[in-house]
Order: C-alpha cells, then structure tokens, then sequence
C-alpha cells in the first residue's frame, strides 16, 4: 500500500539539534522550548547520535543521574545503532521500519548525510488515518502469519524413529 509520498516530502528539514557535550538539563530545556520529543546530537557540525524523551526516563530519571551534571552523549543513542531511512522511501514503508523497530522517529540519511528527521507526528499532519491503517494492516498480516505457523504446526507430518 505505497502511498506515492516519499519521505522527503514531509520529513523536517531542519531539525532541533545539540551539543553532545551540552548537560541532559539543557537538552530538556531545548525540547520544551520546541515542542519536540528528540534532539539531534552533533560534534561541531558532524551528526553523531539521537536523545529522546526516552532516554530521559530510563537512562536518567530511573538510574538518578544528576540532570546538570550528566552531558547527552551519556544517554544518546549513537549513530552507529539509529536506525535511518532514505529520502525518496515511501512513507508506508516508512512507517513499517518504525513498527518493525518500535521507535517513533527516524533520522533522514543520503549519502552519508543527515538530510532531515521523520516522525510519526509529521505523518500523521499530512495522513492523520493513514498511520493507523498502516498499523492495522501490518499488524493483520502479522496475525496471519502466526496462524499459518501454527496450521504447519498442527498439519505436519509426526515423524517416527525405527528402533533397530
């Protein structure tokens, strides 16, 4: 169910980043003041990693670390484990590796280079139902796939060992 919008079409562009040197109590600040759930990390100009509102309840908040003592790369997620799309991906498509990987948000990488952020939130202003449908169809055809194991299951042959 390819949607005809690649990501690029919606992702942001310009997306609110940080200092991975910058206290986790700043970067909490940066993400009110911009309404976001997720700061990307930079070292000078260079992409280097991603915090999340998650990061923040379970890398901080449950271990206690001091909010203006512990510095984002502490509780970033760094590049080399974010999961990332490409530009000119479908949106469906989109959708399915956040399902898939149970995040919310995606970096936008071309050639080596961060080109944007896609979110779940950015899907739903240009498609508030196609999200839904998404997850409902993957979610069907997960379901149907568990049933067709289990028939395998219950329909296959029971082998039998000779005894010599």
């Amino acid at each position: 169910m390819k949607t005809g919008y690649p990501v690029l079409d919606i992702m942001t562009t310009e997306p609110v980043h940080i200092s991975q040197d910058k206290t986790i109590q700043e970067a909490a600040i940066l993400m009110k003041e911009h309404d976001v759930g997720s700061l990307i990390v930079v070292k000078g100009n260079d992409f280097t990693g991603l915090i999340t509102e998650e990061d923040f309840s379970y890398k901080a908040i449950a271990e206690n670390k001091p909010a203006d003592k512990t510095i984002v790369k502490e509780l970033m997620t760094p590049i080399e484990k974010i999961i990332s799309v490409e530009p000119l991906l479908d949106i469906y498509d989109a959708i399915k590796v956040m399902n898939e990987n149970n995040v919310r948000r995606l970096p936008v990488i071309s050639d080596g280079k961060l080109k944007g952020l896609i979110t779940r939130k950015d899907i739903l202003k240009i498609e508030p139902t196609l999200f839904d449908i998404t997850v409902e169809k993957i979610r069907l055809r997960e379901e149907e796939r568990k049933l067709n194991l289990i028939d395998d299951e219950i329909f296959e042959e029971p082998t039998t060992q000779d005894d010599d």
